[in-house]
């Protein structure tokens, strides 16, 4: 009989399901996992964040990269409150990750004199799965079953307990551990009826559009996109999340859609008279009635029954996997009556819709022109777009920069943008850019940021420099939360919380001992990015801009800044019930 630890049959079952790293937090409870990881093959990379919520955030830049859950967190008692946050953004942008909370001596569960024992029942909903260890010859399966969830769809995270004498015991491990990496079935493809009536409705459309998610580059159906698009003559505009699935640069993408996206894509939609969603959420912060653009008659497709008119009414759900429903309108769209086989190039939606795209690129590259201190975000976008690479990763961060990041630099690969794209959640960036450098160490890495963001997880540097993490780090100084101080300036007139005080973030890297430079005139951005990027260690380079550039401008489209600015008045009952049939976003 072979005696091994618990913590030794969580490790061998992590490995077998794929997982390769972990980031993970020590205490009392974390001792026996700990020095089991070390002896192991997920030994080799370890990260020790400052804080629990900054590894969650590292370990969503890892896992959203490398798009399932590679890197696994192991956290120590009550510190696993702090996760909340963190697996909420894995729940909503669709990240796959498997988190395990040890919790307090399993003698003394539901006692009120044990000390740091967590309340796991409040991640019920925030995971897709919340499982309490009771047994330990069910750890291998909890831990199999939490990897099937975690990159199921929709893909999420998983989170188990286990109090942590179960990793101290040693038992039996015959036949504990599942063998063999779970296999995650896609869903079966949409029927014949969905797919015919859909090929219809693209037909009779004078200005249909796809809008194509996350989903899509889950499904590596970024090429069966693009046959479809070509075959169709049909305009594409994107999530954030579904960026780069067809290259940015192809003249059928109009750009990313949304609060933060190209203004030629929320025109575009808002000229749309169909539109076929493949993959995406249709989040209210992405491409969501009520904040930017309004959508018309659509067809959802989507991997998860739930989403399908959780924010619209859809005129025909389909569960399907989004590559798979792509190839299926190929085969048929030639078949349909009405179908005009015809060069897109020719066809007057398209030119239509270039020609939006055009004016934006233009707009775009005109304001990079800007010589002037406090720097316009867009002059150093203009900047950046002359060094990246395809392959290299833009992180960005929530607030005023978050347009002119997502904005400046055409994608041409998919998941090559990290942020927050589920929750909007203020800080995430510098510790997700850890995770994406983690992930991709051979790329590189851009981390765009405001002041107010990095206060949030600066002190994750300390793992950047233990891991020789070369991230270039963008710091947008404008001493406020820049959003908040347009959009309360706008309505109030007088901001409140807004302002405060910066230190000198250079200097702050430079006393963890990275490098960095505050740039003085525009002129100096240029070789600022060249010494960062040849830098071997994390660079700053910040940019003092104002307060007044960013999210409350015109350049969103739509009507988002709009509805933040003025509000809307919502038409009720004498009771308070909204009125039955009422459009509450009627066009101006």
């Amino acid at each position: 009989m072979t005696l091994k630890s618990g913590a030794e049959l969580i490790v061998e079952t992590v490995l077998e399901n794929g997982g390769e790293t972990v980031v993970g937090f020590i205490g009392h409870s974390t001792h026996e996992i700990a020095d089991a990881v070390k002896k192991s093959e997920l030994g080799k990379t370890v990260v020790n964040p400052a804080t629990e919520l900054g590894g969650v955030h590292i370990l969503n830049g890892y896992n959203y990269v490398k798009d399932r859950a590679a890197a696994v967190g192991m956290w120590h008692t009550v510190g696993n409150l702090l996760l909340h946050a963190g697996m909420m953004e894995a729940r909503s942008g669709r990240i796959p990750s498997v988190h395990i909370g040890f919790n307090s001596d399993s003698r003394l569960a539901g006692r009120r004199e044990a000390c740091q024992q967590v309340p796991w029942q409040s991640f019920n909903n925030i995971a897709l799965s919340t499982t309490r260890v009771e047994r330990h010859d069910k750890i291998g399966e909890h831990i199999h079953n939490a990897f099937r969830v975690a990159e199921g769809h929709p893909a999420g995270p998983a989170y188990l307990d286990i109090p942590f004498d179960m990793g101290i015991d040693r038992i039996d491990s015959r036949a504990i551990v599942p063998r063999g990496a779970n296999r995650v079935d896609r869903p079966a493809s949409a029927s014949f009826e969905d797919v015919i009536e859909t090929a219809r409705k693209l037909v009779a459309a004078k200005n249909p559009i796809i809008i194509a998610g996350g989903g899509v580059a889950r499904s590596k159906g970024g090429e069966a996109l693009r046959q479809l698009a070509e075959l169709a003559g049909i305009p594409i505009v994107t999530s954030s999340n579904g960026s780069g699935v067809v290259s940015e640069l192809h003249p059928l993408v109009i750009g990313m859609a949304g609060f933060c996206g190209w203004k030629s894509a929320n025109k575009l939609i808002d000229q749309a008279d169909f539109a076929l969603v493949l993959g995406s959420r249709l989040s209210d912060w992405g491409i969501a009635q009520g904040y930017c653009v309004r959508l018309p008659e659509i067809v959802h497709v989507d991997t998860d029954p739930g989403v399908p008119g959780s924010f619209y009414f859809t005129h025909l759900s389909v569960r399907a996997d989004a590559k798979s429903f792509a190839e299926q309108l190929i085969s048929i769209l030639p078949h349909t009556p009405g179908f005009q086989a015809v060069p897109y190039e020719t066809r007057e939606n398209v030119k239509k819709a270039g020609e939006l795209k055009k004016s934006w690129l233009a707009e775009v590259e005109e304001k990079g022109r800007a010589d002037t201190i406090p720097a316009s975000m867009w002059r150093v976008m203009a900047e950046l777009r002359k060094v990246m690479r395809p392959d290299d990763l833009l992180v960005t961060d929530i607030g005023n920069h978050t347009l002119q990041m997502l904005a400046g630099v055409p994608q041409q690969k998919p998941r090559r943008i990290v942020s927050s794209q589920g929750e909007g959640i203020l800080g995430c960036g510098f510790p997700m850019a850890i995770g994406a450098q983690l992930a991709e160490p051979h790329n590189k890495v851009f981390l765009g940021t405001g002041d107010g963001a990095l206060f949030y997880h600066f002190n994750e540097l300390r793992v950047a420099m233990e891991h020789k993490l070369p991230i270039v780090c963008i710091v947008f100084n404008n001493g406020a939360y820049g959003a908040n101080h347009q959009l309360m300036g706008y309505r109030y007139q007088s901001p409140s919380w807004c302002d405060f005080t910066n230190p000198k973030w250079v200097d702050i890297f430079k006393a963890f001992g990275a490098n960095g430079e505050t740039i003085g005139q525009c002129s100096d951005i240029a070789g600022a990015l060249e010494r960062a990027i040849n830098s071997k260690t994390p660079y700053c380079i910040e940019v003092p801009v104002t307060k007044s550039e960013g999210l409350a401008s015109d350049d969103v489209g739509g009507i988002g800044p709009k509805l933040l600015i003025k509000g809307r008045e919502i038409p009720v009952d004498t009771e308070g019930s909204l009125l039955p049939g009422e459009n509450l976003l009627k066009k101006e």
